[in-house]
């Protein structure tokens, strides 16, 4: 069974035991981590994705700040790949694409209103219409090549009558346009290779956080839509991890479908951020472990107690790497203080021969 090792206990009735995460024995493999700047957090992610590389797991990492480059075995960028936002899985019904890609760009950009949100959907239709598609409710052949993704600026112009909306839209949406990674002819992603090295999606200089937050829903929703023509497995194919997760974690957003339906296809997910309140009731219900670290705010330190993952007055006076994990199987949070990457015997090494 895999076991990931974090840390050791000080609990005076675990003196020292070694803390292990079972991701398989818990209720569901996925882990939620939150703890203000400079509690250890994201070293804490270091610490795990190093421990699932190094048992042969692949790892999906959406990185905003290249704290994980080093665990990629593929590193995608606007320099090594293309994406093209509007892309079809095969199998995919493009209807359901055009609703998907609506509401990220929706919940992406600021102050989008109803009135632009409809002429989005429209241009969208319009888009797929143009590249030859005219039943939108018939699933994805592949047969159809649809055209590059800087042919929707011309779809939007097409459909916005109203001088204002337009304008409005192009000032809110031309950054997709001018960034490269979405200067795509075609699809440029094999998820197949996902379940087979690990990839980290390099997104530290996307030109801004709406940017980023693009990125990361749409290859998120193509992950659960690939899913689905996966068979149903126990065994882990997958783990995706993303920190400052408080980004996607808006009402109806990818990640929460992909909390949800995840498991059962053999894909586990790790969220991080500062705030444990960051994480709506989807992701909080569908988290079998939870790792709290040091609080910044009383209020959040509060939160954290009154759900039983922790104790208030330790976490806000928490020191770099210690906090506490509540594992589903357990009765009670236990105390954890994480090793870090460079007290371990295989030091810093993170990649391991596949």
């Amino acid at each position: 069974m895999l076991g990931i090792y974090l840390g050791l206990c000080d609990d005076i009735n675990y003196w020292n035991k070694k803390i292990t995460w079972k991701p398989n024995k818990e209720q569901n493999p996925h882990m939620i981590i939150s703890g203000g700047s400079g509690s250890g957090k994201t070293e804490t992610l270091k610490v795990i994705c190093h421990e699932l590389y190094r048992n042969g797991i692949p790892l999906l990492i959406f990185d905003f700040h290249d704290d994980f480059l080093e665990f990629g075995d593929r590193i995608i960028n606007e320099e090594s790949v293309r994406i093209h936002p509007l892309h079809i899985l095969k199998g995919e019904r493009p209807k359901d694409v055009v609703y998907k890609v609506s509401e990220i760009i929706k919940h992406t950009f600021e102050n989008i209103t109803v009135v632009q949100e409809g002429k989005i959907r429209e241009a969208i239709r319009q888009f797929y219409k143009d590249s030859g598609i005219t039943d939108l409710s018939t699933p994805f052949s592949g047969n159809k090549k649809l055209l590059p993704f800087s042919h929707f600026y011309d779809c939007i112009d097409s459909v916005c009558t109203d001088q204002r909306t337009l304008s409005s839209l192009h000032v809110k949406l031309d950054i997709l346009f001018d960034y490269d990674l979405f200067s795509a002819k075609d699809e440029m992603i094999d998820f197949d290779s996902l379940l087979s090295s690990s990839t980290v999606f390099q997104l530290k200089n996307a030109p801004s956080d709406d940017v980023k937050m693009t990125v990361t829903d749409l290859m998120i929703n193509k992950l659960i839509q690939y899913s689905y023509h996966l068979e149903q497995s126990k065994r882990i194919r997958l783990y995706c991890i993303i920190d400052e997760a408080h980004r996607l974690a808006y009402p109806g957003s990818p990640i929460d479908k992909l909390f949800r339906e995840a498991r059962k296809y053999g894909i586990g997910i790790i969220l991080a951020s500062q705030r444990a309140s960051d994480f709506n009731e989807v992701l909080l219900s569908n988290a079998g472990t939870v790792l709290t670290f040091k609080q910044n705010l009383a209020k959040d330190a509060r939160y954290i107690a009154r759900n039983k993952w922790a104790k208030e007055e330790v976490l806000l006076n928490a020191q770099t790497g210690e906090g506490f994990v509540k594992f589903s199987t357990e009765k009670r949070a236990l105390p954890v203080q994480i090793v870090p990457l460079k007290n371990r015997s295989h030091g810093r090494s993170s990649k391991k021969t596949k």
